[in-house]
């Protein structure tokens, strides 16, 4: 066993040899972090982050003096030793940012110098170089070259079809719609990324599509096997993470190989793993924004709606409103088209007012106008599935507050055209009434309950008669 002691000359005795007291403290500071290398490199390299590092490299009383320092701005006596080096990092800290100023301002006299002989134009010098300003069409009148398209529809009217139905359309040089009136165009070609329906049955859809198309338009068919691309069986219908540079990567090589003039991609709950619906929406359009700038295709992007609502834009962020140039959505019985997304570019891209699958088959749509009966219809049907639900809103109802237009309106979940529908059937039918309320509000009520003021007329006991005010 080794002995242990301490001498009376304050030098530590272990087994045969002697450790000078000097020594003991060098080694109990080495022990709490300084040495006189690590602190002259610290004098000499010590980063502009003072409390940090300076805390880690000094002994506990020069750390508890920094303390001081940051948290009073007082320097606790006059030890040159924390003077110097406070000072000496506080000048690198200005140094540093010194270099940042000097190095932006270098930055920007290089920019300057090296600018592009450009300027804005005034509308009339706009026009003089070009006063017949023509879109670059993918589709004639229906879809602009870099436009960005998403598309939603009710549970089960297709959205997967007739996605694949417009790119067909594209890749024959046919109008999806008007085939038999509209010009026929140059053949586009289309990307088909289908992240959710299983590879068999898309492509025997694929195959009768084309057949259909040919039997319509002769010699259409070949154009759509040519010109229309989709993946293999081991990445069709499998799920993408954009956010992945990998998954963002074998996107862009699909689409660099064949320089396709269309891509249709969906749905977008496939396309990331991303769980919050902003970082979702930034991941997607990052990269579909990089692609289509590089590229230039025109984007249908398909996607679905919340569940129990009558919201028409994707499900997710709301920023899925500002991010296309058309947005679409396709369902009802008649197969109504509702613009969610108002089309910037106005009257100039047209597309029908209903949308329907053709009765013979699984792959083809046509389109029509609807009749003044028809719209009639609608409406009506529309407007008696909203009185029933404004009319349980109203038993419900509780307060003077939610007998208010707005109040049964937000909870009704509509637009202010087909609550008065609504409102306007039930006063027809007998079934409500509309009272004024306080401050010049509107208040509804089932037409065989009492108001507020006849109920507080009733509630008096005829024992207790209202006192005469004379």
């Amino acid at each position: 066993m080794t002995d242990n002691t301490r001498g009376a000359t304050g030098s530590v005795r272990t087994g045969e040899d002697t450790e000078p007291a000097a020594a003991t403290n060098s080694n109990r500071q080495a022990r709490n972090g300084y040495s006189h290398d690590a602190d002259m490199d610290f004098r000499e390299n010590g980063p502009g982050s003072e409390s940090y590092h300076l805390g880690r490299t000094l002994p506990d009383p020069v750390q508890s003096a920094i303390r001081t320092v940051r948290n009073d701005g007082e320097l606790p006596g006059d030890d040159d030793l924390y003077r110097k080096r406070l000072e000496y990092h506080r000048a690198d800290q200005r140094a540093r940012e010194t270099v940042k100023v000097e190095e932006h301002e270098r930055r920007t006299r290089v920019a300057r110098a090296n600018l592009p002989a450009e300027r804005p134009l005034s509308l009339r010098e706009h026009l003089a170089v070009d006063d017949e300003i023509e879109y670059t069409w993918t589709v004639p009148g229906r879809l602009p070259q870099g436009c960005r398209m998403i598309v939603t529809a009710d549970e089960g009217f297709g959205k997967s079809t007739l996605v694949r139905y417009l790119g067909g359309a594209a890749a024959a040089g046919v109008d999806p719609f008007d085939w038999a009136n509209r010009e026929r165009y140059e053949p586009k070609r289309v990307l088909l990324v289908d992240c959710e329906n299983d590879y068999t049955l898309a492509r025997k859809r694929m195959q009768e599509l084309a057949q259909r198309w040919d039997a319509r338009v002769p010699g259409a068919g070949d154009l759509i096997l040519d010109n229309m691309g989709f993946m293999s069986v081991e990445a069709f219908g499998k799920s993408l993470s954009l956010e992945d540079p990998y998954d963002a990567e074998r996107l862009r090589s699909w689409v660099e190989d064949g320089r396709y003039d269309i891509v249709l991609i969906g749905p977008v709950y496939q396309l990331t793993d991303e769980t919050d619906h902003d970082a979702a929406f930034n991941a997607i359009v990052s990269v579909l924004g990089k692609l289509r700038e590089e590229f230039g295709f025109s984007t249908i992007l398909e996607a679905h709606t919340p569940h129990d609502s009558s919201t028409l834009r994707p499900y997710g962020s709301s920023l899925w409103k500002r991010w296309p140039e058309i947005g679409m959505h396709f369902g009802g019985a008649n197969g109504k088209v509702t613009q969610w997304r108002g089309n910037r570019y106005g009257d100039d891209v047209q597309w029908p007012d209903l949308i329907r699958r053709e009765p013979d088959g699984q792959v083809m749509f046509s389109a029509s106008r609807p009749s003044v009966g028809e719209v009639a219809q609608q409406d009506q049907a529309q407007a008696q599935n909203d009185l029933r639900r404004l009319v349980e809103l109203v038993g419900e109802a509780e307060d003077n507050k939610s007998r208010t237009f707005g109040s049964l309106q937000k909870s009704l979940g509509c637009g202010n055209d087909r609550f008065k529908a609504a409102l306007e059937l039930g006063q027809h039918d007998g079934q409500l009434r509309v009272e004024d309320g306080p401050r010049r509000s509107k208040l509804v009520f089932l037409d065989s309950s009492p108001s507020e003021g006849q109920k507080d007329s009733d509630s008096l006991s005829p024992s207790e008669p209202q006192k005469d005010s004379a």
